[in-house]
């Protein structure tokens, strides 16, 4: 028992050890690992002097142990993701490579996208530690696809992994190191330098690809590869937001219910087996009770492999492998001692799964339903189910996990409890036990010999069998359908609430009556003693990469100029301006301006309009609904002056040098905003225009050395000037000479290339100005993403 105890203390060290290194602000080198090694084995050799003393110092030398283990995992991890990294980078950006895909191909934006594992680099080979795993886009001919488990030579260009950093919104530089990948490839077109080395033998393609040419046409589809074979690149921009707006998305990730289901089922035949086995040998039963267990673990692994073994799909494996082997071996853990070495497994394995949004879901939930249980039901009626404890599972889980929803996605499916309680029990019982038989039966029966010469079954009666699976999941997307629109957003103020009510529920259900106390103390105190001032207005100059997006805020509304890029399915709108008004509680804009139509600067003009819904609207173009944005318009917006200075007229096509130059003030702080306007529209506007003396300003067209006049420059002067650009843009912005133009002017020069989002905060007594990348604590792997070659 005591050595249960001393080992549940070193895993809780262990834990906090791996998950503060993903949040250390440098990584250490190989240098620290002998300190780190020798204290380790010090406390470990003189553990007994501490029992000696008293409990305390015995629980303070575990952790410890734990907490240095866990340093020394993610301190060889981490070096190893930067090692693997620099590999990628050191023969340059263009390089000739030989790589296995391991991953099925999904549409892009511009054509395709895979996973790569590079095994060679322009002839060298690369030992099996340090090869790099790479997302790569290509537009290839359609006859001359690469496929899963294939190997190719590419021709491709290496790109670092450059994302956006604001306030809210994807953060892509995250999501790349949860998931292990060191870059991304840009593979040229030329075909002569991209062929085929290897054909595939991959038998999950075989059968995905079966599974593809009997689901053609089926409205299912995409939910039924996603459910057979973990990819979810089928399913669509509409069918992600139903699924998100009923509470759905868990389900069309192969994770923990369904690796679980996966070995119910296996538990299930085998038991059957067992059973039939021992009937027909008279045996007794004890003699073959494993076989339910390693028919359990085969069903599992062969799901699990189906999925591609994704990383929430082994994390999944391990707690299920423990479960198992805690039966096969006859040890009886807790179901917390479970979570504890399922956690420990995991992030010893994959220290930067932490990163994902899927492992605090996993674990939320595990935990939720464990302790909804706890608060409900009494000593002697936890092993007792009903469908009474259903319902509460299901409100805990909601109450629970809406501390998460709302901090990773900005809002609740309110539906979601109803909807969870119905399908989830049709998804377990029915859908996915269906698509395993189709699974299965294609997987046996698609053989030559069985079915020409037995003739025990052909294509239409498999097409049939498949149909059956569309039919199973026909209830849900008519259900999609119904609550579509249920997606509540909501700011983060509502997630700190909702933690706070599961933690009074809590409290009052277990008599803790003092920590009520002072929880409602602490809330007290955070409510009427903010951490820091508020500023009596805003402007947010976002990191939208190569445009622009301005948000002017003040007093919980907002104004925006232009709106950033947008492309096939998706815009910079929809992807952190949206997020990032909706975290504040901000779900209309005041007004929206836009400089000019180009792009970069307008692309998201319609998801704004749609989704925000600005109470007024200017441009300098004409567009229906719109007010002019020209010369001497003027007005007033929660007391601040809103002046336009360029461009004389209204044109039926803005482009930069019909940019809407505007500038905002409260009397004091003198804000101008742009555009793209060029430098003849620059040499007028300054000769005709009676500007205040300004103190920030936009640098006009990003950099380009078309804008920033040298007697604009002189003229306007400000204190900083923000160019909004995209780190390692094709356009080379911004000009160095540009650049250098306003340093020597004694003006300082900030981008988002390098800040990230920059904000402004103006007080009643002065400004203050941030960079979030530089301003902010950042963690280490953000460097070694951005720094490929840099």
């Amino acid at each position: 028992m005591v050595a249960h105890i001393n080992r549940n203390y070193i895993l809780v060290g262990l834990i906090f050890g791996i998950a503060s290194g993903a949040l250390w602000s440098s990584m250490p080198t190989l240098n620290w690992v002998m300190p780190i090694v020798v204290l380790f084995l010090v406390l470990f050799f003189t553990k007994d002097a501490f029992v000696a003393k008293n409990n305390y110092c015995k629980t303070f030398s575990y952790l410890a142990q734990g907490l240095l283990l866990g340093c020394f995992i993610m301190i060889i991890h981490g070096n190893h993701y930067r090692h693997v990294t620099e590999t990628l980078f050191s023969q340059g950006n263009s390089v000739t490579t030989q790589a296995k895909v391991i991953s099925f191909v999904q549409s892009a934006v511009h054509g395709q996208q895979m996973l790569l594992s590079i095994q060679r680099i322009n002839n060298i080979d690369l030992p099996i530690y340090a090869r790099p795993t790479v997302k790569a886009f290509f537009a290839l001919p359609e006859e001359n696809q690469p496929q899963l488990g294939e190997y190719w030579q590419f021709q491709i260009q290496v790109k670092p992994i450059i994302g956006q950093l604001n306030d809210a919104g994807f953060d892509s530089e995250q999501y790349y190191v949860s998931n292990q990948w060191h870059g991304k490839a840009v593979i040229e077109p030329e075909d002569g330098l991209n062929f085929r080395i290897k054909t595939s033998h991959s038998w999950r393609l075989w059968l995905y690809d079966k599974a593809t040419s009997y689901l053609s046409g089926f409205d299912s589809k995409a939910f039924i590869i996603a459910l057979a074979f973990g990819d979810r690149g089928l399913i669509s921009d509409q069918q992600w937001h139903q699924l998100r707006d009923s509470g759905l998305s868990h389900l069309m990730a192969i994770s923990g219910l369904h690796i679980g289901l996966a070995m119910a089922i296996g538990w299930s035949v085998g038991c059957a087996i067992k059973s039939l086995i021992c009937g027909i040998t008279h045996s007794s039963y004890s003699v073959f009770r494993f076989i339910p267990l390693i028919i359990s673990f085969a069903v599992a692994l062969f799901y699990a492999y189906l999925a591609g073994f994704a990383l929430p799909t082994q994390r999944a494996l391990i707690m299920g492998s423990l479960v198992l082997f805690m039966l096969a071996s006859g040890i009886h853990w807790s179901v917390w001692q479970i979570l504890l070495y399922s956690l420990s497994l995991i992030l010893a394995s994959q220290p930067m799964s932490i990163l994902q949004v899927s492992f605090w879901l996993s674990f939320g939930a595990i935990v939720i339903i464990y302790l909804s249980l706890w608060f409900y039901l009494s000593q002697h009626q936890r092993t007792k189910f009903n469908w009474r404890q259903v319902v509460i599972i299901q409100l805990g889980l909601f109450i629970g996990l809406a501390f998460l929803s709302i901090a990773f996605f900005g809002g609740i499916s309110w539906i979601s409890p109803v909807v969870n309680l119905v399908v989830i029990p049709w998804v377990s019982f029915i859908v996915v036990p269906v698509i395993f038989l189709c699974l299965i039966l294609t997987a046996i029966f698609h053989q030559g010999w069985l079915i020409n010469d037995a003739g025990l079954i052909n294509d239409s009666w498999l097409a049939q069998i498949w149909r059956l699976a569309d039919l199973t999941l026909q209830p849900i997307l008519w259900l999609l359908q119904l609550v579509e629109g249920a997606w509540l957003a909501l700011s983060n103020y509502w997630s700190l609430v909702s933690v706070l009510f599961a933690f009074v529920l809590i409290a009052w259900r277990f008599r803790f009556y003092s920590t009520l106390y002072i929880t409602a103390l602490v809330v007290l105190l955070w409510q009427f003693f903010p951490a820091r001032p508020k500023p009596e207005w805003q402007v947010q100059v976002l990191d939208v990469g190569q445009g622009l997006a301005v948000l002017i805020r003040k007093d919980q509304q907002s104004v925006l100029y232009d709106t950033g890029m947008s492309w096939q399915g998706g815009s910079i709108a929809n992807s952190i301006i949206v997020p990032l008004l909706h975290k504040s509680g901000e779900h209309q804009l005041s007004g929206l301006l836009i400089s000019h139509t180009d792009l970069d600067h307008a692309g998201g003009r319609a998801d704004i309009e749609s989704t925000l819904y600005p109470q007024w609207k200017r441009s300098s173009e004409y567009i229906e609904g719109y007010q002019p944005c020209i010369k001497g318009q003027k007005w007033q917006w929660q007391q601040l002056n809103f002046d336009v200075v360029w461009p004389p007229k209204q044109v039926k096509r803005a482009y930069n040098p019909h940019s809407c130059v505007v500038q905002v003030s409260d009397g004091q702080f003198n804000l101008l905003l742009t555009g793209d306007v060029d430098a003849i529209s620059e040499i007028i506007l300054i000769r005709d225009s009676q500007l205040s003396d300004v103190d920030v300003m936009t640098v006009p067209h990003h950099g380009s050395a078309t804008s920033s006049f040298p007697s604009f420059v002189e003229s306007i002067k400000p204190s900083v000037a923000i160019a909004s650009l995209a780190l390692n843009n094709q356009w080379g912005l911004p000009s160095q000479d540009v650049k250098r133009r306003y340093q020597q002017n004694a003006i300082q020069w900030m981008d988002t290339a390098y800040g990230g989002q920059i904000t402004i905060s103006i007080y009643t007594n002065g400004w203050l100005i941030e960079q979030k990348r530089i301003n902010q604590y950042q963690p280490w792997y953000r460097q070694i993403v951005r720094k490929g070659l840099e």
